[in-house]
Parts: structure tokens; sequence; C-alpha cells
């Protein structure tokens, strides 16, 4: 009643507050009925929806009217209950942050903050800045406290400050006075006089889309320009052999310059399609940049595509680069809508804001081709895979890092398994994961189960990231958090993001991006950052195979599903140029190899265990082999390190690009036996002709519920699937080791545990340590800390003691856990 009495009786903010209140009067007991009235009268109707007259796939939901109405509904059923109210004003829709945010804000106000429940204080971080500002949440409430004394004073009231339990405020009731209605549609008269002048007009800092050319528009339509400073030029210009190039400069040092598409449907390229396209999987950005020498900037670009992230700067120096530089960014597109992608021009870490030249601007959306494949072929490449993934791990464990400061000698090589195949860790655990994968029928098993599979079937003969996260799932933590680089001293660098993920491409034919997809959600148990990267690139690799044969061709492809800002782009395309520069000279390349990337040691990303030498080393046998089976797994042990996990990558690429039928043609001893001697509750032995068979199987299903279908081919039944382009699916965190995020996810998980059981108390205790928050609960909670640090000391030197982490982290533990004191 006395929010009505501010504002306008007419208006039709009024009117949709009132109709709000009947309707909760005549349903008392039932939110729904009131929702659904709300959106029948304010958000279905064309008399409070202007914008769909002009445009009818427009409803806006983000309307003031709409917003009040799902506030009043939640205070008035929630009842006064903070977590009611919070939840009905959510549950509503549409601007579902906003509205259950002013709802708890005006039922908090009057229930004050030393009443509020003890859940809504004690997550708060009162230290912590809010994003895009100074203040913590200490300095907003002084910041307010300070404002409310100076309102108080300026309408008549009085503060007596030595009041008895703090200061009193004496509150002025003044009559509310109810300001003039102006509706939109007749704001009133305009004052002529009422206008910039010219020295006003010069105070402005920034051009808007409106400012710029006709031409601009016409040549790059969809795009619109914000914050552009007077440095921009208005027009296009010819600029360093390029015509049509916008020139656009940051409106200051603190405030960027922003390009941004606006169009969601675009008409279908025409680039890769062939007979019988089956739809729109993917959209491309592209365009060049330049800058002045010694005026850099920096780039930004957005894509808000679920799962997919573009957002990372980049430093555009015309003093480095010399010239153009051509960027290109391939993301997937769902429900036929193009996201609204931004490019944003920063000035340097000096505050320079240079011009940013920006040509060739474009945007197209690329029909996927659909690629049949008759069954018999489908099975014949899983298998050939399935063939090559045995032969170059199990004949390559006797290279295995053999061969680090000199390339191996291996002159002679016939692949060769007269005694079957067996596990290894280079291909057994996923294994585990595929045979349940089977079982269950779905390829994207939650983390839970995941956690339990480990329990169950892996516990021995794994090795490094492997082991740790083994490790961490004893204390109770799950994956993915057993493979986060801040949890896990392992995980920035270890090569299990590539041996752990070859089984989920060859179940994902011509599906890069479904084979991404599930890589990493595996590899993520132990991994994370560059070797994610790793898992992308082979996964990509390894699925384009059953379409494309060249070496040089599954190595591009490779290379679009990798962040461009990646060490691993930049590791495999300089392979690539070593290649290119000695084509016939292999130990040429690993010279240069091992110069580059490796460090001498077996851990860290340029060591024997580390991403760097491993990828370098799988690309490098790949294109010295030529599209030969026998030299590339050949190659892959002689330039050695961790050889077996080098060929078992080659060996199944090559076996894609083989097949089974081409490998039994030359004549090698192959047992059909798989013993499995490694993964107890799984099968003690099968035929590799029955691993294959589930691998053929699982592919099947992924085929159908990935938009293929059963379909004739010339060579019998088969497939029609609807093949991928392979993009990046995953980019590198901004934050590597990912600490600002595990903090806001686990700081009330920690809290939690600490009031749990010793295994809830030693986990806490381990997450706070490893993210820098030991002093924060201990001084917050000391009488739980102590009782869970003793908790802890059992899983200490198993984890803590761990020598990948750094000496400076090690201390650090150690402080936390035992002061000073060496462990026993």
């Amino acid at each position: 009643g006395k929010g009505l009495e501010c504002i306008p009786e007419e208006s039709g903010y009024a009117a949709c507050i009132k109709d709000v209140l009947a309707w909760h009067g005549e349903f008392p007991g039932q939110w729904e009925k009131c929702w659904e009235r709300i959106m029948e009268k304010y958000f279905r109707t064309l008399e409070h929806q202007p914008f769909h007259r002009r445009n009818p796939g427009a409803w806006v939901g983000i309307d003031a009217k709409i917003n009040g109405a799902f506030i009043v509904l939640g205070l008035l059923y929630g009842r006064g209950d903070m977590d009611s109210t919070i939840i009905y004003s959510m549950r509503c829709g549409l601007d579902s942050d906003c509205n259950p945010s002013n709802a708890a804000g005006i039922l908090a106000t009057t229930i004050g903050y030393r009443d509020l429940p003890g859940k809504f204080r004690s997550g708060l971080d009162r230290a912590r800045k809010f994003s895009y500002t100074d203040y913590s949440f200490d300095d907003l409430v002084r910041v307010s406290e300070k404002l409310a004394r100076q309102l108080v004073i300026r309408e008549g009231g009085r503060i007596r400050e030595k009041e008895q339990g703090g200061p009193c405020f004496i509150i002025r009731q003044n009559p509310v006075t109810v300001p003039r209605y102006e509706p939109a549609s007749d704001p009133g008269p305009f004052d002529p006089d009422n206008r910039y002048t010219e020295a006003e007009r010069e105070m402005i800092k920034a051009y808007s889309c409106k400012s710029f050319a006709p031409e601009v528009g016409e040549t790059y339509p969809g795009w619109e320009i914000y914050h552009a400073g007077r440095n921009s030029e208005l027009t296009l210009l010819e600029y360093d052999g390029m015509d049509r190039v916008l020139a656009i400069s940051p409106m200051s040092p603190e405030r960027s310059a922003l390009l941004e598409f606006t169009l969601e449907n675009l008409d279908v390229s025409d680039e890769g399609v062939g007979p019988g396209a089956a739809g729109r999987d993917s959209a491309r950005l592209t365009f060049s940049v330049m800058a002045e020498p010694g005026y850099p900037w920096r780039l930004n670009v957005r894509i808000p595509v679920r799962g997919y992230q573009a957002g990372r700067e980049q430093f555009i120096d015309g003093a480095l680069t010399g010239g153009w530089q051509n960027m290109e960014f391939t993301f997937p597109v769902y429900a036929g809508k193009i996201p609204r992608i931004q490019l944003e021009v920063i000035a340097d870490d000096h505050g320079n804001a240079g011009r940013a030249y920006i040509a060739n601007l474009a945007v197209k959306t690329v029909r996927q081709g659909s690629a049949a494949i008759s069954g018999a072929r489908l099975r014949d490449r899983i298998t050939g895979g399935i063939l090559g993934q045995f032969f170059g791990n199990l004949n390559g464990l006797e290279h295995e890092n053999r061969y680090t400061v000199e390339p191996g000698n291996v002159a002679e090589y016939i692949p060769d398994l007269s005694g079957g195949a067996y596990t290894d860790d280079d291909t057994d655990i996923e294994f585990v994961y595929l045979y349940h994968m089977r079982e269950t029928g779905r390829y994207l098993l939650p983390y839970e189960e995941v956690c339990q599979l480990w329990k169950n079937h892996i516990n021995d003969k794994i090795w490094c990231s492997n082991r740790y996260a083994r490790n961490m799932m004893d204390l109770g933590i799950p994956p993915p958090f057993t493979g986060r680089i801040a949890l896990n001293p392992w995980a920035g660098f270890n090569i299990s993001g590539q041996f752990l993920c070859e089984q989920f491409a060859l179940v994902a034919p011509g599906m890069p991006q479904t084979a991404a997809r599930m890589g990493i959600h595996y590899t993520h148990v132990a991994i994370d950052g560059e070797p994610a990267q790793a898992t992308q690139l082979f996964t990509a690799m390894i699925s384009t195979a059953f379409f494309e044969e060249s070496i040089p061709g599954l190595v591009a492809a490779g290379l679009k599903a990798v962040d461009p800002a990646s060490e691993i782009h930049g590791i495999v395309s300089k392979v690539l140029g070593w290649y290119n520069a000695h084509p016939d000279d292999w130990k040429d390349t690993r010279e240069s190899i091992s110069d580059t990337f490796w460090n001498g040691e077996f851990g860290g990303p340029g060591g024997t265990n580390g991403y760097r030498v491993t990828t370098a080393a799988t690309i490098a046998a790949l294109l010295h082999g030529k599209g030969d089976f026998v030299e590339a797994l050949r190659m892959a042990f002689n330039f050695g390190w961790d050889a077996d996990n080098v060929a078992a990558t080659v060996g199944t690429i090559m076996g894609v690009l083989r097949g089974e039928e081409w490998i039994r043609a030359q004549g090698w001893k192959i047992r059909d036996r798989y013993v499995n001697d490694r993964r107890p509750g799984l099968p003690d032995e099968m035929t590799i002709m029955a691993f294959a068979d589930m691998h053929c199987e699982l592919a099947v299903r992924v085929i159908l519920q990935n938009g293929g279908r059963k379909a004739g081919t010339p060579e019998g039944p088969g497939f029609l699937i609807r093949v991928q382009e392979p993009v990046n699916i995953e980019r590198l965190p901004l934050q590597l080791d990912r600490t600002e995020e595990l903090r806001d996810q686990l700081m009330p998980v920690i809290r939690e545990g600490l009031e749990g059981d010793s295994l809830h108390m030693a986990k806490s205790v381990y997450y706070a340590v490893c993210l820098g928050l030991a002093d924060v609960f201990a001084t917050e909670s000391p009488q739980r800390w102590q009782p869970a640090l003793e908790a802890f000391k059992p899983y200490y030197l198993i984890l803590c003691g761990e020598e990948q982490w750094s000496p400076a982290a090690r201390a650090g533990f150690r402080d936390a856990v035992y002061g000073k004191k060496s462990p026993d």
C-alpha cells in the first residue's frame, strides 16, 4: 500500500501492482495462478508488447511492470520467509536474477542483518570486492550509512550519536509527493533551447553506431559500434594494402570500444556443402586486424555459446606482427541462432589507446554435410583403430622413456600381436568407461558414477596424475575437482589428456565436436588446462580420420579444435614449420623439439611426462611417417620420450585410415585375445574382436543420438552421419588453476565439511590449504579447525608431500597443517 501511494494512480505500473494484489486475494495459496494472470495480461497481449507490433518475433520480457509484479508476487506468497520469497520470484522466470534480488532485499531490510537466518550470512566474504567496482560488502554498508545520515539531516531529522546501544536516528515523516504522470507516448513539451553547447559537445568522448557513415553499416551489416573514441574514423579507409578498413580507438584507457554483431539469423554458406546436407551445426567469425607500430592495443573476443569460451585477450602490436593478422573463430550454433558476438578494443597495459584497424569482418553459418558409411566399413575403420592403438601401445612399451637425450635407432619394425593384447593404462582406463557406457546406454556418465567406477575398477597400475586423482577420491574429493590444477599438482601438464582420449573418438566417427566433449569429460578426472587442449586436438584428428585421408588435413582439423591462444596450438604449428622446412629429415625435427620443448626432467610441461614433447613427437611422427602405417609407428618409437603413448595415438590414427581389412592383409601376427589383468570387475578375458564390437555398438548409438540415421549405401546397409566441423569446445580457463572459481564453489563445501565427520573435515582442510584459505577458516572456526587438522594428517604425506608441488607450496602446506614442524 505505501509503495502504491508514491506513484501516479493512472500509471500502468500502479494498475499492474493492484492487479497482483487482487489476484493474490483471489488465489491466496496458488501462486502459479497469480503468475498465469500476470503473464496473460501483461506479457502475452499486444497492448503491453509494443515492440511485437513491429517485430512479430520479439516478446520483451524485461519490462518494469512485469518485474514489479514478480517482486510483489514473491513477497506476498513468501509470507516473510527468505527462502520462499526468493524461490517464488525466481520461478516466475524472465528477469529471474533481478526480481528475487529485489524481493529479498526488501524483505531482508525489514528483518535486519542480525536476525537473518545464519545461512544467508555465513558464506559472505565481507572483504572481497564486487566485480567492476572498488567496493566490498563492508565498504558498501559504510557508504550507504553515510548517505543515509546525510538524507536524514537534509530532510529535517536528527541523529543522537551517544545513545545507549549506538546512534539513534530520529526520522521526520514527510508527506508523499506523487510525481506528475508522463506516459512514454506523450512525454510533454520539449524545450528547444535545452541542447548541448559546442563546448559541451567537445566533452563527449565517444561515437555511437549512428555517428558512423552509412557505408559502414552497408559493408558490415549487423555490426554495431559502441564507445568508439574520438580518434576513430567515421568512414571506411584504405590502409596498408587493405580496403574497407574500420579504424576504431578505445574511448579512454578505462573504457574500451565495442563492436557487436546483432543479427540472429543468416543465410547458410555454401562452403562445405555436399549432397544430402543435413543442417547448420556451426558458424565462423573471420576478420583481419592490425596496429600501427608503436600504438599497440588489446583485442578481446566474446562468443557467448554454451560450452564455448572465446574470450581471451590478445595483444595486437604492429611492431611485432609487421602486418595484418587473420583471425578465425568457429563455434557451435544452437537452435539456429547466432549469439551476440563482441569484439572489444582495449587500451594497452600502459593506457595507450591506439587505433585498431579491422577489415574483412564476416560471420557465416556453415551447413554441415551428411556422410554415408556402410556398417561394414564403419566396423573396419573402428577395428583398425583398435588394432593400431594396441600395436603402438604394446609394441612401444620396450621403447618407453629409453630415448630422451638422443632419438631412438629403431631401423626396422614389424607390428606384432602374436601374444594377443592386454591391459595397460594407455588403453584400459578407457576400457572401464566404454564398458559402462555400453551397459548404461549413456556416453557422458555423471561424475559421481565416474568416481565409483574408479573405486571399483581403477586402483592399481596407475601413475602420476591418475594416481593422485585416485588418492583424492579416497579423501572424498569427486571429479572433476580431482583434475583441477590448484588441487592436483600433475593436472596442469600430465599426458593423460592424450593417452586417455583415443577410444572416445573411435565411437564418434566424423563428429569431432562430440568426440571432444566426451574426451574432455573423462580426461578432466585427472587434468585441466593445456592437457585438455591435447584431448581436443587428438580426438578431432581421430574422429576426422574416418572421412579425411591426408595427414596434413588431419593436423589442420586438430588445430581447429584447439584454443588458438594455447601452447598446444603453438607446439603443433612449430612442428608443422619444422617438418615443412625439412620433410625428409626427421632427426632435424626431433632435435628442434628437444631444444625447444624438453626440460631434461620427468615432470613439468616440458618433462617426459609433460604435454610439450609428447604432443610434438606425436604430430612429428605422423608427418614424417607420410601416411605409411609402419613408418609412422617406427617414427613414434624413435622420437622417444613416452614412446608407447606417442605410438598408441599414432597407431589409432593410422589404423582408422587403413582399416582392419588392410591390416590383416599385411600378414602380421595377431592373436584374437584381450587379457584383463588390471581392472577387476570387468571381464578377465575377451577377444580383440569383441573389444572392437563394444566400440562399434557405442558408435552406432552416438551416430543416432547426434542427428544421424540408418541408411543404405552402395556398399550395403549403413549410416548417414551428420558430420561436424572441428571447433574448440573448451578454451583455456582465464585463470589456469581456476583458484577464484574454486573458492566460489568450495567455500560453502568447506564450511559444511568442518561441521561433519572426520572424512569431511579432512577434505575441508585439503581444499582450504590448496586454495590459500587455511588462515581464513582457522580464524573463522578455530574450534572446528584444530580437530579437522588432526583428521587430515593421515592423508598429508600422500597428498601434500607429492614432489610435483613447488617447494613454496609444500612449505605452505606444512605450515598450515603442522606449523613450522615437519610431519612425522
